[in-house]
């Protein structure tokens, strides 16, 4: 678009000059004025003409009628909407319904009504002269992203969590169309102008232009010099011609609406971009000359598009999370990390006015009808109106505001993007860029030794009954508050035997543990029953919820088998890809990659591989097998048998194929097939130690404990002589690490199969897909007082190696050691369990703090070798570390372990003197 003849020399002239409004800046102070002495502390201004309080959660979205210039709509994690005005103390109109987050509100162009979408999957439209629900439109398998109004009907369009935009009449509650096609959740919409097209953003790095009559696909944007990362946020040009994007990428195109291509790129920034808007055009020299992006990187930058050059930089102190253009003026305001919103001159990139009063991250910006105020909502969980002074009224709109305002905020950031189809055995016939399989957000350990970005405000899927900090501690019954399957302060009582007809102890359940009514003291179930009795067993059969005549073994049971804790089908079924029914995977094992791609010739098998990350040259030109359909004793492929001798196997443990005639112990009796098959002596020592280790709570220093903990199904070998107590106990457990996981990682979500692969991993979800099988997973928690503080994910891949994908720490625990508490006791186990090395996924920012604080290092060209047989969990952009597994420091830990699996200590000749970690400071 470059076509004049400047040579990116930007100079001003009257044709430049945007209509203005002046800003009384007198009683205010600068953006730079320093309030007092270095001495003084004085409490944060707050600017905000009215304060809106009705909420009792974070705040994500924010909407100002186009009609009433005090008319506000505000939602967000309470799962509440509310109408209220500005101006008119604390009259407010509640929306009810939701089931979860309200995560975006938009007015009809008219302001007749108003929609709002949540996480629940439903949208509802309310008439706002009734003040009634008009209708509720539901359709979508996922959450709502977005809500969109057509700018001259009522016609709503929606974005889904589950990758497909939906279009309804409101007026005649009708469904109209799907348009399916993104691979993964849209994150951002947009009807043009005119009406006549509809744009949409993917998570799956895509934008896709529609024909809203038909549903028809007319241009898909995406591969090599489009974005190679999620899309976040997007805007449309008033003349409906051009759409802007932003990325997580950090880079910002420029696409024509018309031909579906890039026509420019915006590369200035240095991390995600957050939020994009085109300028009312009306009054400048060529339409939609001039736009703003804003990043995490601290920076809002105005564009000149035609020229794609920056007409000036505004430096924030933290992350941009959203802006607005001010109607058809000069001015620009934006929302910060820090709380503050700001407003800009665009000519000159100077801040004009800095507007505070919040005390956390700005979500989401909107400007009422008459341009008088500016209404901001954060995860602080009140919405604050600022009033824009002016000194004279003659700003005059210049059409609707909308089409000079688009800021959205994205959800969800899995980090996936697009990726070529790979063709039947070996060869892509895309020249796309490669992409990954599986992501997650930009770092795959959530602990106190990482580096922490700036915070984000981050809009939509917070969890679903997140509550105040003091309420966020994991335990069994705070756990069960959360799936409503008891009432916090619901009266309890310890029943020693039925016998009893009088409780020996009364308290009320509360999400620490049970506040003791004879000492006022909140106490675990262990210790309440201790305190009832004198000893502790099985303390949650005894206590019994007094409302409801069941015990909490009944909760806990209760709890663990609703949908939304563990879903229905354990067994992650994929059937094919495509209309043509492609069997193969999508994406190599070893890198999770799409591309070139090798598939295996063994009819039952799926699994496809580079021929580069096999360490071959080119792809075989006979049948090729992969590791995991080779026999691992001989290497020979391990078909099925066509006679008993030929027998093949499959480790219960490393989950290797092998010949029974090639085992070891095959002569001992050739016509026996062993019940539980494994591979060797190894394999089978580490799964005996294993099935004892499961459930047993292992003693550290200070009070904590650590407890390796797994699903298991009914008649699970795994399960062994454990009693259902135990297993209930376990499962609870469970339940509350996917939850701590689920707090710390953005979702992540497998680009080809659509699995949750974070529920998958903790619930060790097998498959008929190797590479997203995750059967022989285990998570180990670290445990004080009945609270979950950290959480790992750890599968054991025989003697050789184990891999460790996740590690979180609850975040009110952060920056304590409790990471390296918990990394210390799995060292200590993998040492137990005789394995030789430990592999993490890791991003490349987190390295340097990986090889520092915890002794790994990269690959070395052994386990590069060993690595090729293995499944192991793998992320795009990401590299692996190993560790080598030494004697653990502690040598507590390391017997406590021994013992609890039903073994004497052994003499491992730990020298307490070496260091096995680093001991940086936490």
């Amino acid at each position: 678009m470059n076509t004049d003849e400047d040579h990116g020399e930007i100079f001003l002239d009257d044709s430049d000059i945007i209509q203005e409004f002046t800003v009384d800046e007198e009683d205010l102070p600068d953006a730079d004025e320093d309030g007092g002495s270095d001495d003084e502390v004085f409490d944060e201004a707050d600017d905000s003409i009215h304060i809106f309080t009705g909420h009792t959660g974070e705040l994500y979205t924010v909407a100002c009628s186009p009609t009433d210039p005090t008319l506000v709509a505000t939602g967000g994690g309470d799962d509440k909407g509310f109408i209220w005005k500005i101006g008119q103390g604390d009259w407010a109109f509640q929306l009810h319904g939701h089931q979860d987050s309200v995560s975006s509100l938009a007015f009809s162009t008219d302001g007749q009504l108003l929609a709002s979408g949540s996480l629940d999957g439903i949208i509802q439209v309310w008439d706002i002269a009734t003040s009634n629900l008009k209708c509720t439109l539901d359709g979508p398998g996922g959450s709502i992203e977005w809500v969109r109004w057509h700018p001259r009907g009522h016609l709503i369009m929606a974005g889904s969590e589950d990758s497909t935009v939906w279009l309804w009449n409101a007026d005649k509650n009708a469904w109209l169309n799907t348009f399916s096609g993104h691979r993964s959740s849209v994150t951002c919409g947009e009807f043009t102008p005119d009406g006549k097209i509809i744009c949409t953003g993917s998570d799956d790095a895509t934008l896709r232009i529609w024909n809203p009559k038909d549903g028809k696909n007319i241009h898909v944007v995406e591969g090599y010099g489009y974005h190679t990362d999620g899309l976040t946020c997007m805007a449309i040009s008033s003349d409906s011609t051009l759409a802007l994007t932003g990325s997580k990428d950090n880079l910002v195109r420029v696409v024509s609406i018309t031909t579906g291509k890039v026509v420019s790129s915006l590369n200035a920034h240095k991390d995600s971009i957050e939020c994009v808007g085109f300028a009312a055009s009306s009054h400048l020299e060529g339409d939609s000359r001039w736009a703003a992006t804003g990043s995490m990187d601290h920076k809002l930058i105005v564009w000149d598009i035609q020229h794609s050059l920056p007409r000036c930089t505004c430096e924030h102190e933290d992350g941009v999370t959203c802006l607005l253009w001010l109607g058809a003026s000069k001015f620009i305001a934006s929302g910060c990390v820090d709380g503050k919103v700001r407003i800009w001159d665009s000519l000159s990139g100077d801040c004009v006015r800095t507007l505070s009063g919040h005390s956390a991250a700005i979500q989401s910006l909107a400007v009422s009808a008459d341009l008088q105020f500016i209404v901001s909502v954060s995860i602080d969980g009140t919405s604050r109106a600022f009033e824009i002074s002016l000194e004279n009224t003659i700003l005059k709109l210049l059409g609707h505001l909308g089409l000079g305002v688009l800021s959205f905020i994205f959800f969800y950031h899995t980090n996936m993007s697009a990726r070529p189809k790979k063709s039947k055995h070996c060869h892509s016939s895309s020249s796309s860029i490669s992409c990954t399989s599986n992501d997650s957000s930009s770092g795959f350990v959530a602990n106190e030794q990482l580096d922490v970005a700036p915070v984000r405000g981050r809009r939509g899927r917070p969890p679903k009954n997140e509550v105040h900090e003091k309420e966020s501690k994991k335990t069994i019954l705070s756990w069960m508050i959360n799936c409503k399957i008891v009432q916090e302060y619901a009266a309890v009582c310890y029943v020693h035997n039925n016998a009893d007809k009088e409780p020996l102890k009364v308290g009320k359940i509360t999400r620490e543990g049970i506040l003791c009514n004879c000492c006022i003291k909140v106490l675990t179930a262990e210790n309440f029953q201790y305190h009832a009795v004198g000893g502790v067993d099985r303390p949650y059969e005894r206590i019994v919820v007094m409302n409801m005549n069941r015990s909490l073994m009944f909760c806990m049971i209760k709890a663990w088998n609703l949908p939304s804790e563990l879903p229905v089908c354990r067994f992650n079924l994929i059937s094919g890809f495509g209309s043509y029914n492609d069997k193969y995977d999508d994406a190599c094992m070893i890198c999770a990659d799409g591309g070139e791609l090798m598939c295996c010739d063994r009819e039952q098998c799926n699994s496809t591989l580079h021929y580069r990350c096999m360490d071959m040259e080119d792809v075989p030109a006979s049948d090729w097998f992969c590791p995991y359909c080779v026999c691992k004793l001989c290497a020979n492929p391990a078909c099925e048998p066509a006679c008993e001798e030929d027998c093949v196997d499959t480790c219960l443990q490393c989950e290797k194929k092998y010949h029974w005639e090639c085992h070891p112990d095959s002569n001992i009796d050739i016509n026996r097939i062993p019940i539980s098959p494994f591979c060797g002596k190894g394999c089978k020592e580490i799964y005996e130690k294993l099935e004892k280790m499961v459930g047993v709570s292992n003693k550290l220093d200070g009070e904590y404990t650590w407890t390796l903990l797994r699903r298991m199904e009914k008649g699970d070998s795994a399960a062994g002589t454990r009693d259902f107590y135990r297993i209930t106990e376990c499962h609870s457990k469970l339940a509350i690490a996917r939850s701590l996981m689920k707090d710390c990682f953005e979702p992540i979500t497998d680009r080809h199969t659509k699995i949750d692969v974070i529920q998958s991993i903790v619930y060790n979800f097998s498959s008929n897909y190797a590479r997203i099988n995750f059967r022989g997973f285990y998570t180990a928690v670290l445990e004080k007082d009945g609270e979950i503080v950290s959480a790992a994910s750890l599968r054991i891949h025989g003697t050789k190696l184990a891999e460790m994908p996740f590690i979180a720490t609850n975040a009110i625990h952060r920056r304590k050691g409790m990471c390296r508490k918990l990394m210390s006791a799995i060292e200590s186990a993998l040492c137990f369990l005789n394995v030789e090395y430990l592999i993490i996924p890791s991003v490349h920012q987190k390295v340097k703090t990986w090889n520092a604080g915890y002794n790994f290092t990269h690959l070395n060209a052994e386990m590069k070798k060993q690595i090729m047989c293995y499944n192991t969990v793998m992320f795009h952009d990401s590299i692996r570390l190993q560790k080598v597994m030494l004697p653990p420091v502690n040598g507590q830990v390391a017997r406590e372990t021994e013992i609890n699996a039903g073994r004497q200590p052994r003499n491992s000749g730990i020298d307490l003197n070496q260091e096995m970690i680093y001991n940086s400071t936490e």
